[in-house]
């Protein structure tokens, strides 16, 4: 069995290449800042930005498809940051709070052991 050696492999041909274009203009969803920022994106950058995120889109046969599709993902990861910046508020408040309920009690229990101080002193 031998193989075939006479075709050449040019397998790079159906590679796509990336230009520096390509580079320079690579959109992330922290790039986004509304709705409308989203609309102005290329059909390959909002591809990238799906494939980037997990997100077939498979059956997309217009722009607006694909863009929908951006505009589902850019609004969850908005939620998603909304919830963790509303999270992190929530654990700092309960953590000062619990701090000054610490205090209180301490200052508490520092007044009741003068008083029992006090009064074994005087017996």
């Amino acid at each position: 069995m031998t193989a075939d050696v006479s075709t050449p492999c040019n397998d790079t041909d159906s590679v796509p290449r990336l230009t520096k274009d390509d580079v320079r203009h690579r959109v992330g969803l922290a790039d986004i800042t509304s709705h409308d920022d989203i609309d102005t994106l290329t059909v390959r950058q909002l591809k990238d930005l799906l494939v980037n995120n997990y997100v077939d889109y498979r059956g997309c046969c217009e722009k607006q498809e694909l863009v929908e599709r951006v505009h589902d993902l850019w609004s969850d990861h908005r939620k998603l940051n909304l919830s963790g910046k509303f999270i992190t508020f929530t654990l700092t408040i309960s953590l000062v709070l619990s701090y000054v309920w610490f205090a209180v009690v301490v200052n508490v229990l520092d007044s009741i052991s003068e008083v029992v101080l006090c009064w074994w002193m005087d017996r």
